[in-house]
């Protein structure tokens, strides 16, 4: 009696298998997580001027390569959902930054944790930036009070919690628009001097300006369906190559079957009526002071507002912990979108103050020319349905030979 090979056999098991786990398996979630545009999507405004100039971009991630190593994300910066206005006047519009992001496959813990800087920290999955919570300015300039763009830019934002930084002669993080530099307040800062046109963005003409987040991208969260009833969508990921995701997790972060809850920060406003020491007790000389706490300066006006303590939340310093998740059902350290009780934004918005990991992502010159193309789902055919159809398509061509071999 003929029989099918071996080989056939555990092929077509190793498919049932798969089937059998179903789509919720991501894995490869450093590539299968990125939405790519597969239907020539391009972006919009409800401001006609905007509108006009988005529409003529295309929206999330044109490509995602990887090697073994890393990465790269290829994309316009420029979301799905409507950018702008900006109630600031804020001088730019959310361009096409022809970006190449780089992140690590195999992320590790770092030794010594690297501050957070300003501009891009991450890369949220449908190719916009992620910043931290800092707008660039210091009290004084003096590089000790650093002022919290969430509040200080609070007018900036448009419905979806973005806005774009003024790209100007090379540089990025140009903001503070409409709070320290703009028509009738001052001249911008240095290296933001001149836009296209040669206006420094106190023209008429938006410039060109990278778009987004400080804090919880609220159309983001809509558009993956993120809504409290299970664990968190995976949003994006930071420059350390661990995961960000939205606001909600495992109340038992080994334990799926525990419930789900909203992630707290460990951090919290610190009580304080003057500024004149920092978060971890340090006092300040006098000349190093901060404005004291008022209507114009109020709590949380600056980063060094906020202080963390360690076991006050479900988060760590980095605002992430190990857990268990969806996409990483053997766990992972992940950083949350944190939000308070009453579902507004809660400092440090995403990553903290520091990485946990190795810093080694970010904007990348170029692709790898080893480096693989990363095939998209196609738009309406789940995973699932690819799985289905490749196992009867298998089993179609096992029957076959079967078939043969008992013609034989």
């Amino acid at each position: 009696m003929h029989r099918m090979s071996n080989l056939s056999i555990v092929i077509a098991g190793g498919l049932l298998s798969l089937l059998a786990m179903g789509p919720a398996v991501a894995l490869e979630p450093e590539l299968s997580s990125f939405l790519q545009n597969t239907d020539g999507a391009t972006g919009s405004s409800s401001d006609p001027e905007l509108d006009a100039l988005a529409s003529t971009i295309l929206v999330d991630v044109q490509q995602v390569s990887y090697t073994d190593s890393d990465v790269y994300i290829e994309t316009t910066g420029v979301p799905r959902y409507p950018t702008g206005p900006y109630p600031d006047n804020n001088p730019s519009y959310a361009s096409d930054t022809g970006a190449i992001y780089q992140l690590p496959r195999t992320p590790s813990a770092s030794a010594d944790p690297e501050a957070v800087g300003l501009g891009a920290i991450g890369v949220f999955v449908n190719g916009v930036a992620i910043f931290n919570a800092e707008d660039g300015n210091t009290w004084n300039d003096q590089n000790v009070w650093h002022r919290n763009a969430i509040l200080a830019e609070a007018d900036g934002f448009d419905d979806c919690n973005g806005h774009p930084a003024p790209i100007m002669g090379g540089a990025d993080g140009c903001e503070g628009f409409g709070e320290t530099w703009g028509p009738g307040i001052g001249p911008p800062p240095e290296g933001c001097e001149d836009g296209p046109g040669g206006d420094g963005g106190t023209g008429d003409d938006p410039v060109a300006g990278r778009y987004h987040h400080h804090f919880d991208p609220v159309c983001l969260i809509e558009q993956v369906g993120d809504d409290g009833s299970s664990h968190s969508t995976l949003l994006g990921f930071a420059w350390d190559g661990f995961p960000v995701y939205g606001p909600y997790g495992y109340d038992d972060p080994l334990h799926s079957g525990s419930g789900v809850v909203r992630m707290e920060s460990g951090y919290a406003a610190r009580d304080i009526g003057v500024r004149e020491t920092l978060p971890d007790g340090t006092a300040l000389a006098a000349a190093f002071y901060g404005p004291d706490v008022s209507e114009s300066y109020p709590i949380g006006w600056y980063m060094e507002d906020f202080v963390y303590t360690d076991g006050s939340g479900h988060l760590d310093a980095h605002n992430g912990r190990f857990a268990i998740t969806p996409d990483y059902p053997g766990g992972t350290y992940a950083y949350h979108v944190t939000l308070g009780a009453e579902g507004d934004a809660a400092y440090p918005y995403s990553v903290g103050d520091t990485y946990y990991g190795d810093v080694t992502g970010g904007d990348a010159a170029s692709i790898p020319g080893d480096a693989v193309v990363y095939v998209a789902e196609p738009e309406g055919l789940p995973m699932a349905l690819v799985a289905q159809l490749t196992l009867a398509a298998l089993l179609g061509l096992f029957g076959a030979g079967a078939q043969r071999i008992r013609n034989e």
